[in-house]
């Protein structure tokens, strides 16, 4: 055989074809067993990832109680004791936040409760309300359900977030906590 025979049958379509077929497959099988093998050990493991789970991984928080800014704004004009919780990151928070909002940062937020004693200042307050960018940020969801869990009951999310907040002529501070 020479050098044009073997460039000739390398090129050839069928026998491309043939190998890209062969070759798919094969990727296609490697990847069926181990997802059988990833899904089998995970069935039979002690303490197997709840996959399918409303509360596995990736998971959207179950939505909280929601207060609307016009709830907020006659609840403050009505001297009501509220605590303001912003959840976003420490930057958003040092650009702007709701007047008197205490900033624990979602990613962070077990070490913020302890460090801002928060569980004096949610059990004092008539109503806490937890904030974050908007409507489609969960970190606000998540901080509701964590306070839940440790029984604080008058836990809202503000709808809309930051966004109704710095709309609705509210008074806003800036810098940081």
């Amino acid at each position: 055989m020479n050098a044009e025979t073997a460039v000739a049958e390398t090129a050839s379509p069928k026998t491309s074809a043939a190998t890209w077929r062969t070759e798919i497959l094969r990727a296609l099988a490697i990847f069926a067993a181990a997802s059988v093998l990833g899904l089998g050990t995970n069935a039979l493991s002690d303490k197997p990832v709840p996959l399918l789970a409303a509360n596995g991984p990736g998971a959207r928080p179950e939505r909280g109680a929601r207060i609307s800014i016009s709830e907020l704004k006659s609840d403050l004009a009505a001297k009501k004791a509220i605590l303001l919780l912003d959840v976003r990151h420490e930057e958003h928070f040092a650009a702007g936040h709701p007047a008197g909002a205490k900033n624990a940062p979602a990613e962070n937020f077990l070490e913020a409760y302890s460090r801002l004693n928060l569980a004096t200042l949610a059990r004092a307050a008539e109503e806490v309300v937890v904030l974050c960018d908007g409507e489609k940020c969960p970190n606000a969801d998540r901080v509701a359900k964590t306070l839940s869990t440790f029984k604080h009951e008058n836990v809202r999310v503000l709808q809309d977030g930051w966004d109704a907040y710095e709309k609705s002529g509210l008074p806003i501070e800036k810098g940081g906590p």
